[in-house]
């Protein structure tokens, strides 16, 4: 008997067992069965916000939205789909390249799908888009930088040894992009700048390149004069000493000239814009430049200048100085005037050349041009002489006049003034008319030896140097990179 209410009870106690692992079983399937109802309800809830984001332009919200479905189903090659459309709408280069691998792997996922063609096109077209903004990409990230134009550049070396270069150029200007905004920022460059030598108004300003890559800008700078009241004074006092010192006629007319010409001098102030359209082309900037100056008085307003020129800019990278020395090598020997009390010159590498050297020059170009250029420089130093004489017998009056006007004695304030009129004389009716028609003629002959120079030059095939005239109105060098 006990035996047998063993058995029953082991009996009773495995079917009570199974019937509690049916019921655990049929719980875990229904909690499974919840969890992925909740997780699709999830995704929906995702797709649905996804759809809506997109709707309203909202693409970086419609994207992660996008994610979070497919963080919940990898596997879901709608989800593939829909996010290759919103990396579309984002737009840009990084965007159009996960456009592309979110179609790819619908594809795989989808290989059979009804518009697998047409999706396989978008990827077709997307090869296209991605190649053409890549290429958009290089150029804006080539805009910034510092631009240099290369009409009237001038540059030589100045040191030999170490083959250091320096330049000048009518404008220079950097530009840098605004946090890839797709907009720039212009800062003009004053350091080797012909222009901006006045007060800046406008130093950056900002451009946003349109779809052919061309830009307008303009920049603004503005001189003000004052008259200086203190020079005018001193002229007076000095006609005032004159006319105490019995030379009361030339002592009226200093003091009568000094008033005309200050009343001529007001207040007033020059204002230059320089308004650029420019376009990108092949690594280089070229355009047009408008130079508009005008001339403000408290009576008046005119235009003193307003001319519009062909620019060109280059970039100033790693390579741009070897270019510059390779252009200076291949120009030729022209010659440059170095400004002073006479008109010196230098090589094309900055050297001051002695009068022998500028003659061997000019003779080996064209003997007549040697010949005339000694013969001008010869009138030239005879002038300077005359004129330096006239200069020491105008300084030598001055101890006539002292003692003459401190000892009250006539006859030698007469001749210390017979001194001063003919030094004056002297200088500006026989010094001068001899030596400025020689300083013209040297520079005409020099004028002559560079114009032989840049007609070689002309000759030449060389495809990096040309020459134009430059918004400052000179002509010059223009390098083609």
């Amino acid at each position: 008997m006990k035996r047998f209410l063993t058995i029953l009870t082991v009996v009773v106690g495995l079917g009570i067992g199974a019937n509690a692992q049916k019921t655990q079983n049929a719980q875990k399937t229904q909690q499974a069965l919840q969890a992925q109802q909740a997780t699709r309800e999830k995704i929906r809830e995702y797709i649905v916000q996804a759809r809506t984001a997109y709707d309203d332009g909202d693409f970086n919200d419609a994207l992660a939205a996008y994610k979070a479905a497919l963080d919940l189903s990898p596997q879901n090659p709608e989800l593939f789909k829909a996010i290759g459309g919103v990396y579309e709408k984002l737009g840009g280069t990084a965007n159009l390249i996960e456009a592309k691998a979110s179609y790819e792997r619908y594809l795989e996922l989808a290989p059979t799908a009804e518009d697998a063609r047409a999706i396989q096109d978008r990827i077709y077209a997307l090869n296209y888009q991605i190649g053409k903004s890549q290429k958009q990409d290089y150029i804006l990230d080539d805009l910034s930088g510092t631009w240099v134009a290369m009409d009237n550049l001038e540059a030589s070396i100045t040191d030999v040894a170490t083959g250091y270069i320096t330049y000048t150029a009518d404008f220079i200007f950097e530009i840098s992009e605004i946090q890839k905004t797709g907009k720039y920022r212009v800062t003009i460059k004053p350091e080797g700048s012909r222009y901006y030598s006045e007060t800046i108004i406008d130093k950056t300003v900002d451009i946003t390149p349109q779809k052919d890559l061309s830009f307008n800008f303009t920049f603004a700078d503005a001189q003000v004069h004052t008259p200086n009241q203190a020079n005018y004074e001193a002229f007076r006092t000095f006609g005032g000493a004159l006319s105490q010192a019995g030379k009361s006629v030339l002592g009226d007319a200093v003091i009568a000239a000094t008033d005309i010409v200050q009343s001529s001098d007001l207040p007033n102030n020059t204002q230059t814009g320089y308004i650029f359209a420019l376009k990108y082309d092949d690594g280089n900037l070229k355009g047009l430049v408008n130079v508009v100056q005008k001339y403000a008085d408290p009576n008046q307003q005119k235009t003193l200048k307003d001319g519009v020129y062909e620019i060109s800019f280059v970039k100033k990278n790693q390579d741009f100085y070897s270019k510059l020395k390779q252009t200076i090598d291949n120009r030729g020997d022209i010659l440059y005037p170095k400004q002073g009390f006479t008109i010196h010159y230098k090589d094309k590498d900055g050297n001051l050349l002695s009068e022998q050297e500028i003659r061997n020059k000019l003779n080996d170009m064209n003997p007549f041009l040697a010949e005339s250029y000694q013969k001008a420089k010869k009138r030239e130093s005879l002038g300077i002489t005359i004129s330096f004489i006239g200069v020491g017998v105008e300084c030598a009056s001055l101890i006539p006049l002292a003692i003459g006007y401190a000892n009250e004695d006539k006859q030698m304030q007469t001749m210390g003034w017979s001194m001063f009129g003919g030094g004056i004389g002297v200088t500006f009716l026989v010094g001068f008319p001899i030596g400025i028609p020689g300083t013209n003629q040297a520079k005409k002959a020099i004028d002559q030896y560079n114009q032989e120079v840049k007609t070689q030059l002309r000759n030449r095939p060389l495809s990096q140097l040309y020459f134009g005239v430059s918004s400052s109105g000179g002509v010059g060098f223009t390098l083609k990179f």
